[in-house]
């Protein structure tokens, strides 16, 4: 083999127990590259370094923090350093760590966290209808969050620690169709029964929208949610009410949703009954 078409070189390896190794290659004219094995064989040492690099990177029983799923330019799962990487629904972000302090309990904080308790509490009880009322509002956040924000920034009224909800002004739905126009409720043989009239071919009410109803019984904290109801067409409901009801106040709403589920109306307080 000729010296202008061959490269050498060597190469000083050092191992957990400071002894060195030596390891030759050859550039070849060809381009290729082979080991000079009959004068530097691979030590013992060699081997025993690979085997312990392999453990030590084994990612079986390494403690990983972090993982990157999509690339360098891919969200983020887990902590690392001091962000924490997750994803909601088709975001991936991060947001730092908490601080390490004490509850401090402020003012603004217990005033805050009363109302929270008090809106959270009234709302689980309609999450099934949330679900389809407030649905148009899910893309960056659950419809029961859109809902609850919306409640604690509308629905609540008083003073701290006396804090109530305002029926009045609370929504189980919320979008752009045309709500219920002259709604009553009224109770007959043990029913409730719902009326509204037929504004179809106004805006966007199509005579098969069909209603949305809660009927919430502030006394025992018990709510009776429809989510599949009669047509916009029909202009009455009857809702069947508990044998234990009776005598008790309710409120109650009523809501539309297209036929095809695309569309959604703002609900309206009918009023206690």
């Amino acid at each position: 083999m000729k010296s202008s078409k061959t490269r050498q070189t060597t190469a000083n390896v050092t191992n957990s127990a400071d002894k060195p190794y030596f390891y030759t290659t050859f550039a070849v004219g060809n381009g290729k590259t082979k080991n000079d094995k009959e004068k530097h064989a691979p030590s013992p040492y060699h081997r025993r370094t690979k085997s312990s690099i392999k453990k030590l990177f084994n990612p079986k029983k390494s403690i990983i923090m972090g993982r990157i799923k999509k690339g360098i330019l891919g969200g983020i799962s887990g902590k690392v350093g001091t962000v924490v990487g997750a994803n909601w629904k088709t975001t991936s972000y991060i947001r730092s760590l908490p601080q390490n302090v004490k509850n401090p309990r402020t003012l603004g904080q217990r005033r805050q966290r009363s109302k929270f308790a008090l809106v959270v509490a009234l709302l689980r009880q309609l999450n099934v209808i949330l679900r389809i009322g407030w649905k148009l509002f899910a893309k960056s956040q659950s419809p029961f969050n859109a809902c609850t924000a919306y409640t604690l920034a509308n629905a609540v009224k008083g003073t701290f620690p006396n804090f109530e909800i305002d029926y009045s002004k609370v929504l189980i739905s919320c979008g752009s169709l045309a709500g219920a126009t002259n709604g009553t409720a009224s109770v007959a043989n043990g029913d409730l029964v719902l009326s509204w009239d037929n504004n179809s071919g106004i805006n966007s009410a199509e005579p098969t929208d069909t209603t949305l109803v809660a009927v919430i019984n502030t006394a025992k904290s018990e709510t009776i949610a429809q989510t599949t109801g009669v047509e916009r067409s029909k202009e009455t409901q009857t809702i069947k009410i508990p044998a234990n009801w009776l005598g008790d106040d309710v409120e109650v709403y009523l809501g539309f949703v297209s036929e095809d589920g695309k569309e959604v109306a703002n609900s309206v307080h009918i009023g206690k009954v």
